[in-house]
């Protein structure tokens, strides 16, 4: 069941992109095919994450046995794997999400689009580490050449983590979602605004 609208979704692509004789749809089709790959694989990481966790709190809440320093290392280690790789599992499903939106025709009414192009879609890796929305406006003004402005009183104290191989547009939801702010198109230019 896991990844089985990704696979449906990249043959109907793949059977669209034939159809039409059309290269961006099998384009298209061959990302979705390998974004289910991703996500099948994260989710069985998320799953023996929390195997681990569950086996660990059986022997703590049984009370029989004080857990050795080896099996809180591994208990730590399971919840920090558990969200790492449920965070990924969710920005690549996303990012499908978004791949069968272009396919349907959406790409068009995108103004984020006409600035960056292709760029919004082209999964990159990331490492921003504990940034406010000022440096992860720099951030990506730095890697993808257009400035960025920020209009409103945005929480100055928030910071943002981010890690994995990922899309500008996964990247800018994250942060609207992080620092309660939405990126708009204001005569031709990219703001991030209080909404």
């Amino acid at each position: 069941m896991r990844g089985a609208c990704a696979l449906a979704a990249g043959a109907f692509l793949l059977g669209l992109g034939l159809a039409r004789g059309g290269e961006a749809q099998l384009t298209l089709a061959r990302q979705l095919f390998e974004r289910q790959d991703f996500i099948v694989r994260d989710l069985e990481k998320v799953e023996a994450a929390a195997r681990d966790i569950a086996e660990i709190g059986k022997i703590r809440d049984a009370g029989l046995y004080t857990l050795t320093p080896e099996e809180l290392r591994l208990e730590s280690k399971g919840k920090e794997q558990f969200h790492v790789f449920m965070e990924r599992c969710r920005n690549n499903t996303l990012e499908s999400l978004k791949l069968l939106d272009i396919a349907l025709g959406d790409r068009a009414a995108d103004p984020l689009k006409k600035i960056f192009g292709d760029a919004m879609d082209v999964v990159v890796a990331v490492d921003i580490a504990d940034s406010s929305l000022d440096e992860v406006a720099w951030y990506l003004e730095q890697g993808y050449g257009v400035k960025i402005g920020i209009k409103g009183d945005a929480e100055s104290r928030l910071t943002m983590s981010l890690q994995g191989d990922m899309s500008l547009r996964a990247i800018l939801e994250h942060v609207e979602q992080t620092f309660g702010v939405k990126l708009v198109v204001e005569d031709g230019r990219p703001w991030f605004v209080r909404p």
